[in-house]
């Protein structure tokens, strides 16, 4: 079994609702939601990346299918454009200092 990992990520609020509402349409919690699309965007990497390296005949749910160059030309260059404007990685802020002071406890 997969060890899990917690990450938490900040969303606006028109983001966070649009996440829920999408988890609520398909019945499934937000964080499986998120599970799946970081899935989906691995399998079309992975699928990209194939179809980059000339492999023209991929096997999609037991069925063999054969592309031609030109499709996949421009199927790999859609997705592409896709990828980069659905995805946007920045890097984190820095933490900042918390000040806090510790109290007594009442007897």
């Amino acid at each position: 079994m997969r060890e899990s990992v917690a990450i938490s990520v900040k969303l606006s609020e028109e983001d966070f609702n649009t996440l829920q509402q999408l988890a609520d349409e398909n019945g499934i919690s937000k964080s499986e939601y998120i599970r799946l699309l970081i899935q989906t965007i691995g399998n079309g990497k992975k699928l990209v990346d194939n179809l980059q390296n000339g492999q023209t005949k991929l096997e999609v749910n037991g069925y063999g299918l054969h592309f031609t160059q030109d499709f996949i030309n421009t199927f790999v260059s859609d997705i592409t454009k896709s990828l980069e404007k659905g995805i946007k990685v920045t890097e984190p802020k820095a933490n900042r200092l918390i000040r806090y002071r510790k109290t007594k406890k009442a007897a």
